[in-house]
């Protein structure tokens, strides 16, 4: 049976056998010690310096690390039959000189990389794989200044990131195609190009879309009065009631947790073409589902959610589908959540952007596993903790989270992770929701710490010719 490294790095090349197997290496360290520094996490200088070399090394290229990864992804994808893809931009501060090739961030005393992500996820939320990332460093002078936004080709642009976050969902949906793959996008994601890219793609030759819109696009005009131009909101706030929900909001900075009650409304319209110089688009029909929070409390922000799609909305239950799945566009903030504070990619300390982009491809796995294995443990609890843990993980751990022997037969993941989550500090309380992605990974370290004592260990034993007990 394959070990989660063999098959995330399955069919690595990087141009040599050793650096694909340092490859591998590194990935397994890593996800040992996910928020160590990498002085910290590599056993002695010659480990570490050996890490340095791999991250230094020009045939070392952050697309060929993921690419196995990807493909292990797109295998998984194939196992459903719904996947959503949201796709989304985060920064990553780092405090290091302009010749390391690092950019502008928001702020010009701010340097570091920009990274657009497409994460595959269930609509129940479960983390499949990173199906494509993107890095770049954004320029410190602007090469567009003075021209305005429609004069500059969509290649061109900063945000052609969104257009081809959305072609490579649709890569992916002729690669499943038994699947249907759901491109979801906030409201960056408004640009007209990605809205005709594929206005009414069939299923397995390309992917569906929900945007949220932030523009407020005009209108084909009605053939009976071509003088007046009605926009999207006001067409949106004649659409026929669809439903009436209440929905939980979750707390943020500055605004605790609540409930708002909203009406959902939908229908379709034609948009109209903007102006682009140098060419002439066509107006694109697109379904609106929008929803919206009447009465909000004062002093509070009410929920609009103005949405864009391709999906059906002939029924109510289409509607309230089509809503459901952009809500999951959160488990993304979950996915960088976890890959910058649980992995504190921030706090690398390689020198050129060059180098940190190489070692953020393995973080990124190694996030991914982080959030895979906390979701798995909710949606299929009853299956063995084998088909995620060796057998030295679960048995290292058990022994120490439980105070007793070993059982012969592996337990379920749902019973082996939340004595993984006690060890994170989870407390298990009635009121306390399901463990999440930060207790995780605190418990996950200590698993590989106990792993590594338990093979140890048995090693040492079977050396010594003490007998071997596997349920020690």
């Amino acid at each position: 049976m394959q070990t989660w490294i063999e098959t995330e790095m399955d069919g690595l090349d990087l141009g040599d056998t050793r650096r694909d197997q340092r490859g591998c290496f590194l990935l397994d360290r890593l996800s040992q010690n996910p928020r160590g520094s990498l002085p910290a996490t590599f056993s002695g200088w010659a480990e570490t310096q050996a890490a340095y070399r791999f991250f230094d090394n020009s045939s070392t290229d952050p697309d060929k690390i993921l690419l196995p990864h990807r493909q292990a992804t797109i295998d998984r994808i194939c196992q459903h039959d719904v996947v959503l893809i949201p796709q989304d931009t985060t920064e990553l501060n780092f405090a290091r000189s302009v010749e390391g090739g690092f950019g502008k961030l928001n702020y010009d005393d701010r340097l570091g990389l920009l990274e657009h992500t497409s994460l595959a996820i269930t609509p129940d939320g479960l983390c499949l794989g990173v199906t494509l990332s993107k890095v770049w460093a954004r320029p410190l002078v602007n090469p567009h200044e003075g021209q305005r936004h429609w004069e500059i080709a969509i290649k061109d642009k900063e945000s052609y990131r969104w257009l081809e976050g959305y072609r490579d969902a649709s890569q992916v949906a002729c690669k499943a195609p038994g699947t249907l793959v759901v491109s979801i996008a906030d409201r960056e994601c408004d640009i007209y190009e990605c809205l005709r890219e594929t206005p009414e793609p069939q299923q397995g030759e390309s992917a569906e879309w929900i945007v949220r819109a932030a523009q407020d696009r005009s209108l084909e005009p009605n053939e009976a009065d071509t003088n007046a131009e009605e926009k999207l909101r006001e067409a949106a706030a004649a659409f026929p009631l669809m439903a009436r929900h209440k929905v939980h909001i979750r707390a943020r900075k500055g605004q605790s947790a609540r409930d708002a009650h909203v009406v959902v409304r939908a229908g379709r319209v034609t948009l109209k073409a903007p102006f682009r110089k140098g060419q002439k688009l066509d107006n694109v029909s697109v379904n609106v589902v929008w929803v919206h929070e009447p009465n909000p409390p004062q002093g509070v922000a009410a929920v609009d959610w103005l949405l864009l799609t391709s999906l059906p909305i002939d029924s109510v239950e289409a509607v309230d589908r089509v809503v459901k799945w952009y809500a999951a566009r959160w488990w993304i903030e979950i996915y960088f959540r976890t890959y910058k504070q649980g992995c504190r990619v921030e706090r690398l300390q390689l020198q050129t952007a060059e180098r940190v982009e190489n070692a953020l491809a393995l973080y990124k796995i190694v996030a991914w596993r982080l959030q895979y294995v906390t979701l798995l443990g909710r949606e299929c609890p009853e299956v063995s903790c084998e088909s995620v843990f060796s057998e030295s993980e679960w048995r290292g751990t058990w022994s120490v989270a439980t105070g007793t022997v070993a059982p012969l037969e592996a337990p379920t993941l749902g019973d082996f992770l939340n004595q993984v989550a006690c060890l994170g500090g989870y407390l298990g309380r009635k009121h306390d929701g399901p463990p999440g992605t930060e207790v995780m990974w605190r418990g996950l370290r200590r698993v590989f710490d106990f792993s590594l004592a338990w093979t140890t260990f048995n090693e040492l034993s079977a050396s010594s010719g003490r007998p071997h007990s596997t349920c020690v």
